[in-house]
């Protein structure tokens, strides 16, 4: 091949425009502090690029922000549960005060008045929050644990029951003496005690009105259940259910084989400190039913960074 002038211009003319463009794109790199201006100057720096800030956007959001907040919700958490150690430690000094035979009718009601105090900041603990979210509530962030004032909404309540739930009420039968009549004629033996088996319910003031009581059968999940003879106990409104002998003794049958017992009322009162049930129970509030799989342990977990998170 014949090298001319002409084509020994023409390479060092590009040689030289070559170098300008290296130098401009070092220039720009220095400037800009990137190696590259667009994804087309060198597609496989360009993901790995995005891949490096997509994980150093993640360390920072977990570092910076997801950590320190893990962080408080934990000690938001912990100072609850110390106000709550606080108040049980005091309820349980005042109870022993209580105890002492010496201390006059005022003495016990300033007693039980400061107990009453405690027990209301107990339930009011419970409705902490930490940026806007209860922190006892579960996965119902939005809903507090407690009722924070007296309220009227009638929920449906269905309350599984196991033996554990059941105690031992001992009562002394003295209606022989409630009249003069009687008085006068009564005997040692007219005054009856006796042990009575109880199932204490969640809360007080309930409708007795549509109370019962069903034994299931897991092998027949299909079946309707067996519904309790309303005979076999006594229901009050205080939330204290009162079974003979003869029907607990089949309850106890019931639960040893495997059957599962439900007990459902009515409540459309709520003071201040009651439990919200949608927390504990399958519930119906109007048209609305909560826990209908009875699930109410269902948990919501913290996302603290890529893959990590902490059950609350």
């Amino acid at each position: 091949m014949r090298m001319t002038n002409k084509i020994m211009q023409n390479n060092s003319l590009y040689n030289i425009n070559q170098t300008k463009i290296a130098e401009d794109k070092y220039t720009t790199q220095m400037t800009s502090q990137s190696k590259i201006d667009r994804p087309s100057d060198d597609p496989v720096v360009a993901i790995r690029a995005l891949r490096l800030r997509t994980n150093v956007t993640e360390v920072t959001q977990y570092y910076e922000k997801n950590a320190p907040d893990a962080n408080q919700w934990l000690d938001v958490t912990a100072g609850a549960l110390t106000t709550v150690t606080d108040i049980i430690t005091n309820l349980y000094k005042q109870a022993e005060k209580g105890f002492n035979k010496e201390l006059k009718s005022d003495d016990l009601q300033v007693i039980l008045d400061q107990m009453k105090a405690y027990t209301k900041e107990f339930y009011a603990t419970g409705n902490q929050d930490y940026a806007g979210r209860y922190i006892f509530t579960g996965y119902r962030t939005d809903m507090e644990l407690t009722f924070s004032k007296p309220a009227n909404k009638e929920y449906i309540i269905y309350q599984k029951v196991s033996l554990d739930d059941f105690d031992v009420l001992n009562t002394t039968d003295h209606t022989k003496l409630d009249t003069t009549a009687d008085l006068e004629s009564a005997t040692e033996q007219d005054i009856k005690n006796e042990d009575k088996h109880r199932l204490r319910l969640p809360y007080k003031d309930i409708k007795t009105v549509g109370f019962a009581i069903t034994i299931y059968d897991p092998a027949n999940p299909s079946g309707a259940g067996t519904v309790v003879e309303a005979s076999k106990y006594t229901v009050s409104e205080d939330g204290q259910v009162i079974f003979t002998d003869a029907a607990y003794t089949e309850l106890e049958t019931a639960l040893q084989n495997g059957k599962t017992l439900e007990v459902t009322f009515k409540k459309d009162t709520w003071e201040t400190g009651d439990l919200h049930p949608e927390h504990f129970y399958k519930c119906v509030e109007k048209t609305i039913t909560y826990n209908a799989d009875y699930d109410v342990d269902k948990v919501i977990n913290y996302d603290v960074g890529y893959n990590q998170k902490i059950q609350v």
